[in-house]
């Protein structure tokens, strides 16, 4: 049976754990998945320069250090340098 996520709840927290590893102006766009799973679209100019392998490096790093088992309800993650829009 698949597990069922608070999504209004983690969608929060998510969006606080990268603010705080990113900064307050990074945009953050959260979108809910299957069962409440967590879709993050983020334009931060810390991914400048990086390509996609460092950049989702970062991010998995940041998600899983903040939420610890929580990290399970992101299941996507997009995300782009200020030099990419």
């Amino acid at each position: 049976m698949a597990i069922t996520f608070d999504y209004a709840k983690l969608s929060s927290r998510v969006m606080d754990v990268l603010r705080s590893a990113f900064g307050p102006n990074v945009t953050i766009h959260t979108d809910e998945g299957w069962h409440g799973r967590i879709h993050v679209k983020i334009v931060a100019s810390a991914f400048d320069g990086l390509n996609e392998d460092r950049k989702q490096a970062l991010i998995w790093d940041v998600i899983r250090e903040g939420l610890g088992d929580e990290s399970q309800a992101v299941s996507l993650i997009l995300a782009y340098g200020m030099d990419e829009i």
